[in-house]
């Protein structure tokens, strides 16, 4: 949009990762997406049960599986 360089931010040992402007938030290629989600939840792995998730009227941890 506005053809300033994206900020990369590699997504550990994933091979993937994210662009981003400041100004027009992020873009996820295909793929991405899942891999942001697993790398982040296994940084924070333990940190919420599948109770806390269900609380907040999410799905469990299973709905969003490696693969």
């Amino acid at each position: 949009m506005c053809q300033l360089p994206l900020d990369r931010s590699d997504l550990g040992e994933t091979g993937h990762s994210v662009d981003s402007c400041a100004t027009h938030g992020t873009f996820f290629d295909r793929g991405e997406v899942r891999a942001f989600v697993n790398y982040h939840r296994e940084l924070r792995a333990g940190e919420l049960s599948d109770a806390d998730l269900s609380a907040a009227g999410l799905p469990g941890r299973g709905w969003f599986h490696k693969g």
